[in-house]
């Protein structure tokens, strides 16, 4: 008993012709008798017979059929199912973006809580400078940024994320690694290794020119790295000593492959900002990714951020 003898029976019972049956199921005559003789000997009993008017049921032959029709007509029913194409499901994309530090210290931690929750979204993150943040989420490429400079743009809005110290990092075996804390002076001997794109003038570099225009100081910007990993390779190989976000730098330090050092009354600190387009509705994994940033501030942060200072993005203590 198979389902192709099912077919040929209902063929034969539609038609009562053989000729007809068998163009229908594309089964010759001689196999179709064969297969409908199966069929008559599994259930033993005779299922139609042949008469001048062609092929008739028997009552037997109409109980079958009646059982049958429901059967094959779910058997068309998932035929025409499986020939039209599988639609499949569109996968939901959180499009997020960060400047190397943050791409580095923050988005990997967030990203994993993200998906803990969410681990039918796929994240596209992307990983720009400074100029460029502001670019990619403009253009839609990603929907929230987190940068460590509040947004220029009008059409973006901007949010205060948290505060990050900036690390003075040197060699291990640089001449000054030896000295636990170093003054201003001896800060301006040495060629400076910081964060920015070459060409242009990042936040630290700025504050350390306001700083010399107060204090009559000069300092060598010997290397400017777009990202963290270029300058700590640039700092071990004493290229300079390197003022980089303590967060990126912390692990080198702890396994002692760079040594920190403090700088008399004098502290850098960046912070970091959550950028979006202010008019431009965000999707839902953006939506619930932004909510997660908000919940994850550090306690006691202030999240009052309208009355903020845009170009006080490093402050000196």
């Amino acid at each position: 008993m198979t389902l192709h003898q099912f077919q040929i029976f209902a063929a034969i019972a539609k038609y009562g012709n053989l000729t007809r049956a068998s163009q229908e199921v594309r089964t010759s005559q001689p196999a179709m008798s064969h297969q409908m003789k199966q069929l008559q000997g599994f259930y033993g009993v005779k299922l139609y017979s042949r008469t001048a008017r062609g092929i008739e049921l028997t009552d037997e032959g109409r109980v079958l059929l009646l059982v049958l029709r429901p059967v094959l007509e779910q058997v068309e029913r998932l035929k025409t199912i499986f020939s039209k194409p599988i639609q499949t499901q569109q996968v939901k994309v959180l499009k997020i973006a960060g400047t190397y530090a943050a791409s580095v210290s923050l988005l990997p931690a967030l990203i994993a809580r993200f998906r803990k929750t969410h681990s039918h979204i796929e994240v596209d993150h992307k990983v720009v400078n400074l100029s460029e943040i502001e670019r990619v989420v403009i253009s839609g490429d990603a929907e929230v940024g987190l940068s460590s400079s509040y947004p220029r743009s009008s059409q973006l809005a901007g949010e205060p994320y948290r505060t990050e110290n900036l690390a003075f990092l040197v060699a291990n075996t640089h001449r000054l690694a030896r000295k636990q804390v170093i003054s201003l002076l001896d800060l301006q001997t040495v060629p400076l290794v910081i964060p920015g794109a070459s060409g242009g003038i990042g936040l630290i570099e700025r504050k350390l020119r306001a700083l010399e225009e107060e204090k009559g100081l000069k300092f060598i910007v010997a290397l400017r790295c777009e990202s963290p990993q270029m300058a700590k390779e640039a700092i071990a190989r004493k290229v300079g000593l390197g003022i980089i976000y303590e967060e990126v730098a912390k692990d080198d330090i702890k396994q002692g492959k760079l040594t920190a050092l403090k700088v008399h009354d004098f502290r850098l600190q960046g912070q970091t900002y959550i950028t979006y387009h202010r008019d431009r509705s965000l999707s839902e994994p953006a939506k619930e990714f932004l909510d997660l940033l908000r919940r994850s501030r550090p306690k006691g942060f202030q999240t009052q951020f309208s009355n903020i200072n845009q170009q006080s993005s490093l402050s000196i203590n």
